[in-house]
């Protein structure tokens, strides 16, 4: 979808064609000679008026008039098909009506239609090219004419919930939905995102594949499609929270308090922290925090994201203030605390919050049964084998927080939740944890499972 033109093309007007300033050669020319009555410009235009709300390409998969692109290119269609009109443009400038067949809202992808009986169409490759291979992405962004952008393929991305590739090259935002090709003009992703800097991101062909045989098994029917969605964001949400669930989350200081790390790999976790008085500044408060995220989103609609992870955890102390004062600028960190997905009002209902006081006695209890147990497991040992006893574990000090949990329902998707969780410590004077966590787009049970593990893996030292 297009929101800018990013530099880096040269547009030749007589031939609507531009290679990247890195790519000027041969097996550009070559593919642009070879390829390009099978890239497609994709339009959503708005049914009263006619103007475009959005443009993205697409490309031939299959002679039957098949074409891929992304989801987010045509969601508006999805979302409101009475509202909005799909069309293509062709190499040639001529229009046509399309119709979304099919969807994978998680890969981002979509299946439209073309009302034709033949068409010239892409191979798609059954292999990944080597890390460093050289690369060629197709797109027709705006109204500029086909872009064919040189790069290289540099391996799938580190550290993601989700699989995509890394593709080295200036690829412009309009070219979303186009093909990335290899050097034997086989197509082995699809464009999905750029973040500038020659920084793109594809969609790998499998998950392309898998959407092809899934829509010629099972073709869905308009009114279809949205169940379709609501399907593949419970599939997805069960594997993600199965993942968090199942994990044995890491533990790291921040302040007075030990709390969660990175709990997957696909959280990245930063850190800062500020000195009350250091460095002759005027900070009143010292404050040490830690932020983690996963904001890989699904794009639903315009507003409307979900699929994402935030929790973060601060701690403050003071020796410069009174407990009052120091407790009227904790309450105003502890109001500071949002949603971490964008949504559109109507999309979902207002937050329902349910508040609660809860200490950490259970844990406290836990952890002295497990003490003494390793402790007489060890005595028993020594006697036999003149081992040492177990280490003694520093016992976890009382924790008492005022927490509320928020939920707000999904309106168009049953039984999905965004989820708000702020917890704040109450039982020091002059020192405090201020700990959140927001969930977007799961199953109110999976929830509240994964509440109390968050609280269980929080402790004050």
């Amino acid at each position: 979808m297009i929101n800018r033109f990013v530099a880096g093309c040269l547009l030749i007007l007589g031939a609507g064609f531009c290679l990247s300033a890195s790519a000027g050669n041969s097996e550009a020319q070559n593919l642009f000679e070879t390829f390009n009555d099978r890239i497609y410009q994709i339009r959503v235009l708005e049914a009263g008026s006619g103007t475009k709300t959005s443009v993205g390409s697409g490309f031939a998969i299959a002679a039957d008039g098949l074409l891929a692109t992304n989801y987010h290119v045509v969601s508006d269609w999805v979302q409101h098909p009475k509202r909005y009109r799909l069309e293509y443009i062709d190499n040639t400038g001529k229009a046509g009506e399309l119709r979304v067949v099919d969807v994978d809202v998680i890969n981002d992808l979509a299946l439209v239609q073309r009302d034709v009986t033949e068409q010239t169409y892409l191979e798609l490759s059954s292999n990944i090219p080597q890390r460093g291979a050289e690369a060629y992405s197709l797109g027709n962004p705006r109204d500029l004419g086909m872009t064919v952008v040189h790069g290289t393929y540099s391996g799938f991305v580190e550290r993601s919930f989700y699989r995509r590739i890394l593709f080295s090259g200036a690829m412009n935002p309009g070219m979303s939905g186009g093909p990335t090709l290899d050097a034997d003009g086989e197509v082995f992703g699809v464009n999905v995102a750029t973040s500038g800097n020659g920084i793109g991101f594809l969609v790998p062909v499998d998950k392309l594949h898998a959407l092809i045989k899934q829509y010629r098994s099972n073709p869905q029917t308009q009114d279809s499609l949205k169940t379709r969605i609501h399907a593949q964001l419970k599939n997805n949400q069960q594997r993600f929270m199965d993942i968090l669930l199942d994990a044995k989350w890491p533990t790291i200081d921040v302040g007075r308090a030990k709390v969660i790390g990175e709990m997957a790999k696909f959280a990245r976790c930063w850190g800062e922290s500020t000195q009350a008085g250091a460095d002759n500044n005027k900070e009143l408060v010292s404050t040490v925090r830690s932020l983690c995220t996963h904001n890989e989103y699904i794009y639903l609609g315009r507003d409307f994201t979900t699929g994402g992870l935030e929790y973060e955890f601060t701690s403050v102390e003071t020796d410069q203030l009174s407990s009052s004062q120091f407790y009227a600028r904790y309450e105003g960190m502890i109001g500071s605390v949002n949603s971490v997905n964008k949504v559109k009002e109507g999309k979902v209902s207002n937050f329902s919050c349910h508040e609660a006081f809860v200490d950490n006695n259970v844990a406290i209890e836990a952890q002295q049964d497990a003490q003494k147990i390793a402790e007489e497991k060890a005595a028993k040992a020594h006697k036999k084998t003149s081992k040492k006893t177990a280490a003694v574990v520093s016992p976890i000090k009382p924790m008492i927080m005022r927490v509320s949990l928020c939920t707000r329902a999904y309106a168009d998707f049953d039984d999905l939740y965004d989820v708000l969780f702020i917890g704040a410590t109450v039982n020091h004077k002059k020192q405090g944890l201020v700990a959140h966590f927001t969930l977007a787009g799961v199953d109110k049970n999976l929830a509240m499972k994964f509440s109390k593990k968050f609280m269980e893996n929080i402790q004050w030292k």
